[in-house]
């Protein structure tokens, strides 16, 4: 953690002059009220809050055109930090728009610590005002982890428990590759309120700009029979292992490679597809989130012709 700095310096010039009796005890009432407000100045809790308003537009084409601008607050005051980074669509299919809205409303309920009322329920169409809207949320739970990190500190004297410790919550919903056909987003949140580690999610979804669908395994696979081959492949190159054996030592979750899970979904890149598993979902912690992709030529067997045409360019 960074220490934290003095805000305020006092200067006191001192003289040599004598002073006269009826003003050296205001002038030592005015050091005293002066180092009062000093101290008291140091001790409040040093607030900062910035907000600032990104915009990026992509558009392709007349047909499947699809903008967004990038909404980015930041709540820190060195107690707790939030912040939001999101991609906030203003135009295409009401279908889509609604669509990456309501994962992104999703996203944001996943700090629990939040109450639901503070949550917007239903971003507006107007960008200027889901942006205040977003910015509120972001100072309503920096403000809650403010209160829940202030409490503990007061209430527990461990040492396991470091009075410098900044509880965290942040979220990315950001546009990871667009085509004419589909958008994918990264989806991630972090989660810190003491103890060894993190809890964090991080992956990828990708919509269907034709229907707005969230693409899942179903829409993907026509047939699964290979794809334990094709995972067992990419885990090996994750892990920079050769054999089964090898490999089988790293996934510390998984007994054997006859029912190794697919991850949460299939993530469109421009090339490829990602697979991204997250903590403990087939390793331990320490091991980190499996990552590896797949170039559709490859997957090419196992793919529904429908996925395959989205996956061209």
């Amino acid at each position: 953690m960074r220490e934290r700095k003095k805000n305020t310096t006092f200067a006191f010039r001192i003289t040599s002059e004598p002073m006269k009796r009826k003003n050296r005890k205001k002038w030592w009432l005015a050091v005293a009220l002066v180092a009062a407000i000093g101290v008291g100045i140091y001790q409040l809790p040093l607030k900062k809050y910035t907000s600032t308003l990104k915009e990026e537009i992509a558009t392709f084409g007349n047909d499947s055109t699809f903008a967004y601008k990038r909404f980015e607050h930041i709540f820190d005051n060195k107690k707790a930090v939030c912040r939001v980074t999101a991609d906030y669509p203003v135009s295409g299919p009401s279908h889509l728009k609604d669509a990456i809205k309501g994962v992104l409303y999703d996203l944001l309920g996943q700090e629990g610590n939040i109450e639901e009322e503070d949550i917007p329920t239903a971003f507006s169409n107007n960008p200027e005002l889901a942006n205040k809207q977003l910015k509120l949320y972001v100072e309503n739970v920096g403000m809650s982890l403010t209160d829940e990190v202030t409490g503990l500190r007061e209430k527990i004297d461990d040492d396991d428990f470091r009075n410098d410790m900044t509880f965290e919550w942040a979220v990315d919903f950001t546009v990871n590759c667009e085509t004419p056909k589909y958008v994918t987003y990264n989806v991630s949140w972090l989660t810190y309120r003491g103890g060894l580690h993190e809890l964090a999610y991080d992956s990828g979804i990708t919509f269907r700009k034709a229907d707005g669908v969230l693409m899942s395994w179903d829409d993907v696979l026509a047939d699964e029979h290979y794809m334990q081959d094709i995972i067992k492949s990419g885990l090996k190159k994750y892990f920079n292992v050769t054999s089964d054996e090898e490999l089988l030592t790293q996934l510390t979750l998984c007994e054997d490679f006859e029912h190794l899970p697919l991850p949460d979904a299939p993530i469109f890149e421009k090339d490829s597809l990602a697979f991204i598993y997250q903590f403990y979902e087939i390793s331990a912690w320490g091991m980190g989130q499996p990552k590896f992709k797949v170039a559709y030529e490859d997957l090419a067997p196992q793919m529904k012709s429908e996925a395959l045409e989205l996956a061209r360019q």
